[in-house]
């Protein structure tokens, strides 16, 4: 009798140490559960992928944490991760790119799945013209209250736009053509030529990715379209800034897969380095005044 007790107690202790071998050899060492890879914890972030205009953000926030980083221009991190050819990674870059990708790959026949992301805000900066002080005075009597499509028009000021592929070019020119477009634009009705000529005027003039930087070492720009932030503090006494009515803004985002994990003070590392390079603090309840994704798509093809 005592043999057939002692008999039953070992066969369940055997049958509660084969359970266990089982869950901690299989489930927890290869992540295989009945409920898939969406249990797993999300994966330490190993890059940091960056916007050229704000590389030097990204170089001083990324310090002591262990993250490599790439700095690429918006426009190819932008279209790499439409078509699925770059893994999704942290982007720092422009709001609403992140929802140009999801828009993008939510059309019918793109093959690719939208990313579950989040992306808070960082920093912002007011989008208007920086001018110099003859041009300045010019585009206000010329355009008031200051229309970002009508300053484009002026053709006695010289005016430049940034690079297409930049992410301050992708924002000020579909606020300038959406602008331009009396805020509704359409491909099939607008005229791109007057578009091309600003955009190819630009190529021939300038020195760097965006206009504004240019313009503060090539004074032969009178005018020129970008973020406030981007003066830098020495400069700010040698121009006026044009701000558009509505106000547009450029929102700082830092793009977030769903199974990246941020390293701890990454995010207030990078507002601090944003602040201290002249951006304001973040102002997520605002709208930005920019066209809707699916139109900077449109502008932007």
């Amino acid at each position: 009798m005592i043999a057939k007790r002692i008999g039953a107690v070992l066969a369940a202790v055997a049958l509660i140490v084969g359970a266990w071998l089982i869950r901690s050899r299989v489930i927890d060492d290869d992540g295989a559960t009945d409920a898939g890879d969406g249990d797993r914890p999300p994966a330490a972030a190993e890059v940091l992928v960056c916007i050229q205009e704000l590389a030097e953000v990204c170089r001083t926030a990324i310090a002591g944490t262990g993250l490599r980083l790439e700095t690429t221009p918006a426009g190819e991190t932008l279209d790499a991760l439409i078509a699925g050819t770059q893994a999704p990674t942290l982007w720092l870059t422009f709001d609403p790119l992140p929802q140009m990708i999801n828009e993008a790959r939510g059309r019918a026949g793109s093959g690719v799945q939208p990313i579950s992301h989040s992306a808070p805000e960082l920093a912002t900066s007011r989008i208007g013209v920086v001018a110099q002080a003859d041009a300045a005075d010019a585009l206000r009597r010329a355009c008031d209250p200051v229309d970002l499509g009508c300053v484009g028009g002026q053709s006695d000021v010289k005016t430049a736009l940034s690079q297409s592929n930049s992410g301050i070019g992708i924002l000020t020119i579909a606020a300038v053509i959406d602008a331009r477009s009396g805020n509704s634009f359409s491909p099939d009705t607008f005229d791109l030529s007057w578009a091309r000529g600003l955009r190819d005027n630009s190529r021939a003039t300038l020195s760097d990715r965006t206009a504004v930087r240019t313009m503060q070492t090539r004074p032969t720009i009178q005018a020129a379209y970008g973020a406030e932030a981007e003066i830098a503090t020495t400069q700010r006494d040698r121009f006026s800034v044009l701000y558009a009515e509505p106000m547009v803004r450029a929102d700082v985002v830092l793009m977030v897969p769903a199974d990246i994990d941020v390293p701890g003070g990454l995010t207030e590392s990078l507002g601090t380095a944003l602040t201290e390079a002249g951006w304001q603090p973040a102002t997520p309840t605002e709208p930005n005044g920019l066209p809707e994704p699916g139109a900077i798509l449109a502008i932007r093809a």
